[in-house]
């Protein structure tokens, strides 16, 4: 190919012929190549003796990670006239060859404990926060922490801070083969309560930006264990809700069940940690929907129920369950009202 992206390899084959009577000794052979800048690049290679009549194979691999743009590649066969021949205007080849580079932004990505927040959301204290930064371009993988910039500010200071990408909580996984040469950057902060905005960018080797403006991610830390604005959604409802819930602290409840109960507070159903699926730090919403069905699967009348979260730490520990205040009307002192309307 005559044109080729930045680090790709400039591939030359082609054949010298002895076409005299007279056989060569070994066959010096040199290679240039001239940047746009009008540096040179010498390579000479010694091919074996040529028979008269006989011809040998020329290839010449060079890549292409330091030049750019338009570059003039140079063949000649024994170049320094090492060997009398009657002419030597046949014994070089001249060619030009485009180097494009790379302009394209690599893609960039923040996560925190494994989940795309929205600004405002809840996170952990201790989150565990990825950037992933992947470039198309396989020729220059990114395999320098200092591809990544990372600041943080905790409101209502109005200066962010550099996060030292060479510190303990900050590990480093460069690009490659293994990881589809997508670099990842995890940071482990440990961090008070309070109100944050996380400032995040990042660059290829080449040094195109992710984009022209670093991505923030704003989040709310509460370092107390607690459960709460814990809601059903739709309520009222027909067929199915499902519920939402905040955990806040650095650790998910041991024990986390939502009990359904009667107006005079008989339990018709029970809801278990294992059934409502994956629960973090931070805001849920469960993977389970209940039909309104009981214990024994029979269908509850239309009408109200109460429902409360019974939730403890890993110590056998109660846990905390806050109303928020504008959800007031929907939860209060630990207990919610839902309605079954068919």
């Amino acid at each position: 190919n005559d044109t080729l992206s930045q680090g790709d390899n400039f591939i030359f084959e082609s054949m010298a012929t002895n076409i005299s009577e007279v056989d060569m000794d070994s066959l010096l052979v040199k290679y240039t190549i001239t940047d746009q800048n009008n540096e040179t690049f010498v390579f000479e290679n010694r091919l074996a003796p040529l028979a008269a009549q006989q011809s040998i194979d020329l290839e010449f691999e060079y890549n292409t990670q330091e030049v750019l743009g338009v570059n003039e590649f140079r063949v000649e066969i024994n170049a320094e006239r090492e060997q009398i021949e009657e002419h030597y205007f046949n014994n070089i080849g001249i060619r030009e060859f485009m180097i494009t580079g790379d302009n394209t932004n690599p893609l960039i990505d923040l996560t925190f404990d494994g989940v795309r927040i929205m600004d405002g959301d809840i996170v952990s204290p201790m989150p565990l926060i990825v950037v992933t930064l992947k470039d198309e371009n396989f020729n220059f993988p990114i395999n320098d922490v200092s591809s990544f910039d990372l600041a943080l500010q905790q409101l209502p200071d109005m200066q962010s801070y550099p996060v030292d990408l060479t510190s303990e909580d900050v590990t480093f996984f460069p690009a490659d083969s293994s990881n589809n040469y997508c670099a990842r950057l995890e940071f482990t902060p440990t961090l008070e309560s309070g109100e944050y905005i996380l400032y995040v960018q990042g660059e290829d080797a080449s040094g195109n930006l992710s984009g022209d403006q670093a991505i923030t991610a704003s989040f709310v830390v509460f370092a107390e264990t607690a459960v709460t604005n814990l809601l059903n959604y739709p309520n009222p409802f027909s067929t199915s809700t499902e519920f939402v819930y905040t955990i806040t602290g650095t650790e998910v409840p041991e024990v986390f069940t939502i009990q359904i109960m009667t107006l005079s507070g008989k339990v018709v159903k029970e809801i278990t940690k294992e059934e409502l699926g994956v629960i973090r730090v931070g805001q849920n919403r469960s993977d389970y929907k209940w039909d309104g069905t009981d214990d024994f699967g029979s269908r509850l009348a239309n009408g109200v129920y109460l429902y409360r979260v019974i939730t403890s730490d890993s110590n056998g520990d109660a846990i905390d369950v806050l109303p928020e205040s504008s959800l007031d009307s929907y939860f209060k002192k630990g207990f919610g009202k839902l309605v079954i309307m068919r």
